[in-house]
This record gives structure tokens, sequence and C-alpha cells, in this order.
């Protein structure tokens, strides 16, 4: 008994160990023998975005598999992402062989001004994807130019409420009629 006593606690640290929170259980009858047993995991919880300097980064995991506009990203396997395109982004992380959840939707509505000089020059944006003159909730403007350039905003923006323009540290942008 007592073996068998060692060798459930084992098993049961185990689990516990390699797939997070689980559950062993045993059921008796009145004789005091067991009639079944039953075993849960709940498995690596659902993973969280985070948006860094044009990346996106997952919280922990074994194995990562990004998504982007609900379609499987290859090579899309690290916890790092590189954002190539406004659009839809998810991940889903794998421990040990269970997979989590696929991450809530981190949705990229930002137009990035890379460049240096007018506002209305498309080659001045990432990905040659100028914003509308009204952003709408949920939308933002980056201005981060080239080392030592300028962003001159050079035609009216009208900002939502939601929306946001945010200029880098130590980057420029400059109003004109």
């Amino acid at each position: 008994m007592k073996k068998l006593i060692f060798c459930i606690i084992l098993f049961y640290l185990f689990i516990y160990k390699t797939y997070g929170q689980s559950t062993l259980v045993f059921n008796y009858d009145n004789c005091g023998n067991r009639i079944n047993k039953k075993f849960t995991s709940s498995g690596p919880s659902k993973p969280t975005i985070i948006y860094n300097n044009n990346n996106l980064i997952s919280s922990s995991g074994q194995v990562y598999q990004w998504y982007f506009n609900y379609n499987l990203v290859d090579g899309g396997n690290n916890q790092t992402f590189n954002i190539t395109q406004n659009g839809v982004y998810n991940v889903q992380v794998n421990n040990g062989g269970c997979l989590s959840p696929i991450s809530d939707s981190f949705v990229t509505l930002h137009y990035i001004f890379t460049g240096n000089g007018n506002w209305t020059i498309d080659s001045n944006w990432k990905f040659y994807y100028r914003p509308p003159t009204t952003l709408l909730n949920n939308f933002e403007v980056i201005i981060d130019p080239l080392v030592n350039g300028m962003c001159f905003l050079n035609e009216p923006l009208f900002l939502l409420n939601g929306s946001k323009l945010v200029v880098q540290p130590g980057k420029k942008l400059e109003l004109r009629k």
C-alpha cells in the first residue's frame, strides 16, 4: 500500500510539474475498492500579446504559433513576432504537447512615419500606408522619422475619441499649413 501511495504521489507531482495545474481523482465504492480515476489538466493558459517597437511579444510558452488574419504564419514560431503589415494577429502556445487557447486578437491599426519630410508623401510611411485625414477610434499614428529627420504635418488631421498621435522620444513633428 505504501508503494502504491508513493507511486501515485510521484505520478501526480510529475503531471503537475509538466503540465501545470492538474487534478488526479480516485473514486472508491463503500468497500474501499477503487472504481475509477479521473485525470484533468488545465493546460497552458491563454497567452497575452504586448507591442514593443514594431514587435509583438507573447507571454511565455515552450513552442509558439503565430496567426495573421486568422491564418497560420509559416515560420511564425518564436516568442517575438515582427509586424510587417496592418491586420489581426493571434498566437497559441504549446507546452509539453498541451495547446493553449488562441490569444485574444491584437489588431494593428497604426500608421508609422519612418521617412523624412512631408506627411503627404506615401514613401515616408511604413508599407507606403498613409493614414486618412480622420483617424478613427483605436487607430494610432506613430511618428518615428529617420535619424535627424522630421515629419512635417502639412494637411489637416482629425483625431476621433480613442485615437492617438504618438511622437517617439527624440523625434520631431512640425505642424505646417
